[in-house]
């Protein structure tokens, strides 16, 4: 299994996490508010963004997907290998 933590534009969440779930890339996709500090060009900025928290057992697919339909220039898409418990796992791995 593996977890994406992808950051998105306030407001964009929602259709992406449709998407990679109907493209089959991914299983269940949480949207979690959050205010994000960042560099930007040498200046600190901030927004509001929403948390992407994808679920996969395809993990390569799943991050060619995220970078087709994410609207930055710079995404960051995280990935994290995670084990969960067996009757998840095969959940994911369901057709």
């Amino acid at each position: 299994m593996h977890i994406f933590y992808v950051p998105v534009p306030q407001g964009k969440g929602k259709k992406i996490a449709k998407h990679l779930v109907e493209k089959g890339m991914a299983k269940c996709v949480n949207i979690v508010a959050s205010e994000s500090m960042y560099i930007w060009k040498g200046k600190v900025d901030g927004t509001n963004e929403e948390i992407l928290l994808i679920k996969t057992a395809f993990p390569k697919r799943t991050e060619k997907a995220i970078r087709e339909v994410h609207p930055s220039k710079l995404p960051a898409i995280i990935q994290i290998k995670a084990i969960a418990n067996i009757d998840y796992e095969r959940w994911l791995l369901e057709p």
